[in-house]
């Protein structure tokens, strides 16, 4: 591990992300340079370390505590975080911990659930913010993006899971989080978040794929159906034609449909792979929802079915450990899989080099 220093700058002190505008084409036509450089320092991992950069972890007032965190930055090497309640200061505080504990190792990317409608209440007292579905045309959009982009850049965060993409007729989960109901209005203020993230070099997650907003129930206590026909597709279709960067899956599981399945979508390789990356055209970063969520809780190592299904980035696995070594058992038996698992691993350290960090 010692030589891949040679291949790392020094994890950057200012804006992670203030090298440059993120491209929305940055995963499916990546620079040749900047695909060299990731390849010379994944060559330099080990396949236990490579599986680890697909692996996020919490922190914050509802994540692991300190020892915890410091221990699998140190022994499992995951490759990033996400803040979970907390103030600037107190992820501040977390990050120099966490980056001290992960001196001389890939550097972590740190990641918020920073939609308009949660910002607040996941990165503490920064007042009263603007519902996204109060968000009425582009240029409210752009504001309120610059103003969560500042926010993120004074945590050193680099992704933000949002916009939500799902329509909202009924759905109590979805509700003032999505820009509404009105599918042209959703695809024009949801492309209007994803281009300011981008042009202030924040990767934006478009969320929660195939659809949460036509379901009932709520995936963070349940599982929750799509029966028949997939309403909010066109959607996620018309924003990944657009140049989406980053899809998160919902734990939405899908039946009576040609790419039914009765494990949640994040678990399914009929949707992520089948019908996002081969029906869709999909090349950038599938992040699954939190795999803490009720849904899918109950679901014996479901991090590495999401892994097996194509998910690139496996977000709050309940046993870190028990996916990694699930996922490199496989990769040692199932060549097809280790290619997956490289490609996905690449994607990882391409942000990180594009946001500067490497």
């Amino acid at each position: 591990m010692y030589r891949l220093v040679c291949f790392l700058c020094l994890l950057a002190l200012s804006n992670p992300h203030a090298q440059a505008q993120l491209a929305a084409d940055c995963f499916s036509n990546p620079n040749p340079a900047d695909l060299r450089f990731v390849d010379s320092v994944y060559n330099q991992l080990t396949t236990r370390e490579r599986i680890g950069q697909m692996i996020f972890v919490a922190a914050g007032t509802l994540g692991a505590g300190e020892t915890e965190l410091v221990k699998l930055v140190k022994e499992q090497k995951i490759g990033g975080i996400i803040y979970l309640g907390g103030t600037a200061s107190d992820f501040k505080k977390i990050g120099a911990t966490l980056n001290e504990a992960n001196a001389n190792q890939v550097p972590l990317i740190y990641s918020l659930d920073a939609e308009p409608s949660l910002i607040r209440y996941k990165l503490k007292n920064v007042g009263t913010f603007i519902k996204t579905n109060e968000l009425l045309n582009e240029r409210m959009v752009d504001s309120a993006v610059a103003l969560i982009d500042s926010m993120l850049y004074d945590v050193r965060v680099g992704i933000n899971y949002a916009p939500v993409c799902d329509m909202t007729p009924d759905n109590v989960v979805i509700g003032h989080r999505s820009f509404g109901s009105d599918e042209q209005k959703v695809l024009l203020l949801s492309n209007a978040f994803v281009s300011k993230s981008l042009a202030d070099g924040i990767l934006p997650v478009v969320k929660h794929f195939p659809g949460h907003g036509f379901v009932q129930g709520d995936s963070h206590k349940q599982l929750v159906y799509i029966d028949g026909e997939m309403k909010e597709l066109k959607v996620f279709s018309q924003m990944i034609q657009k140049g989406a960067p980053a899809v998160m899956v919902g734990h939405i599981a899908v039946k009576n449909n040609h790419f039914a399945s009765e494990q949640p979508a994040t678990c399914s390789r009929k949707i992520v792979t089948d019908l996002l990356r081969d029906s869709l055209g999909f090349q950038g970063l599938v992040f699954t929802d939190a795999l803490n969520m009720g849904a899918v809780s109950s679901i014996d190592n479901a991090g590495f079915l999401a892994m097996q299904a194509g998910c690139d980035v496996i977000l709050m696995p309940l046993n870190v450990v028990q996916v990694i070594e699930s996922a490199l058992k496989k990769a040692k038996e199932d060549e097809i899989f280790a290619l997956q698992i490289e490609a996905s691993v690449k994607k990882i350290l391409l942000l990180k080099h594009l946001q500067g960090l490497i």
